[in-house]
């Protein structure tokens, strides 16, 4: 995985990755360098350690560690933290940012972060700031969260729940 993530970056490629720690044995630590990852906060800890330190420290530690751009903390029903690195000269500058959940009810939450990865990953490559991405996923996986089936969640449906919050 370290060998296809650095090719991907020398191509200029984005590069997004799951780690898969919350239904299975994954390690984070193996996409390091990616552009984009989200994982629980349950699996970042289990990755970068920080089991006992505050979200906001463990956003920076992780973000230093994994080398990542992009970073979304998923907490279920409490959210995303949104680590975004900038680059200013020779050095970065971390911005921190939290989004609530955007869900009215929850059903069944299997799902939700695959949703929420593959959109805010679109919403990027079309060119969308980490912060509309950020804004765009979570409704996204709040309407996955807000169904007792998996199925397709329509654009229009999307419309209407950003609609919603834009009011």
């Amino acid at each position: 995985s370290k060998a296809l993530v650095q090719l991907c970056k020398k191509k200029g490629l984005m590069v997004v990755a799951d780690s898969q720690s919350s239904s299975t044995t994954g390690d984070i630590i193996k996409f390091k360098g990616a552009t984009i990852l989200a994982p629980t906060e349950h699996e970042l800890r289990s990755g970068v350690g920080g089991h006992s330190s505050g979200l906001k420290i463990l956003a920076e530690k992780s973000s230093r560690i994994l080398d990542c751009k992009h970073l979304f903390i998923t907490l279920s029903d409490n959210g995303v933290l949104i680590q975004n690195r900038k680059e200013t000269g020779s050095k970065f500058v971390y911005e921190l940012d939290y989004l609530p959940a955007f869900a009215n009810s929850v059903k069944d939450v299997s799902g939700a972060g695959d949703v929420f990865l593959t959109v805010v990953s679109l919403a990027m490559a079309a060119g969308g700031s980490v912060w509309e991405a950020g804004v765009i996923a979570s409704c996204a996986a709040a309407l996955r969260v807000e169904r007792s089936t998996e199925g397709p969640i329509k654009i229009n449906e999307l419309k209407d729940r950003l609609s919603a919050i834009y009011k």
